[in-house]
């Protein structure tokens, strides 16, 4: 009883949370904005073509200016072997939950076939959640 009541006051307290819950509130991926979000946000997931190799990367941001300016200046480690980039698809989310979710689908699917589908409008990313 005491196990149950104790797991119960835990997740009350928000001491137990989901893997992607822990995400939003940490925002600890590389790639990502590290800034806490306010209302009215707009994130934008991207995605950048290498000018130097045949190379994408993917990620989100609620500045993509300054983070392209980042990835373009070498100061994302993930990105500065393949500079320059350019900015090849991009799409607006209201939730910095809907755009890391749409960044993961990319980066799950592991095909560049379907990336560059997507960059032609052939295929569509999956409806986002209203609720979020």
């Amino acid at each position: 009883m005491c196990l149950i009541l104790c797991s119960d006051i835990n997740q009350f307290l928000g001491v137990w949370r989901s893997p992607v819950a822990r995400f939003v509130r940490d925002e600890e991926v590389v790639g990502s904005n590290p800034i806490t979000p306010t209302m009215n946000e707009i994130f934008t997931l991207y995605i950048l073509k290498s000018e130097k190799l045949d190379k994408f990367y993917t990620g989100h941001t609620n500045n993509l200016e300054r983070r392209f300016s980042e990835h373009n200046s070498g100061q994302t480690k993930s990105t500065k072997p393949f500079v320059p980039w350019k900015i090849v698809f991009t799409k607006e989310f209201t939730s910095k939950i809907n755009a890391f979710n749409a960044e993961l689908f990319l980066k799950k699917k592991k095909s560049k076939i379907f990336i560059e589908k997507l960059i032609k409008g052939e295929v569509d990313l999956p409806v986002a959640r209203p609720d979020l």
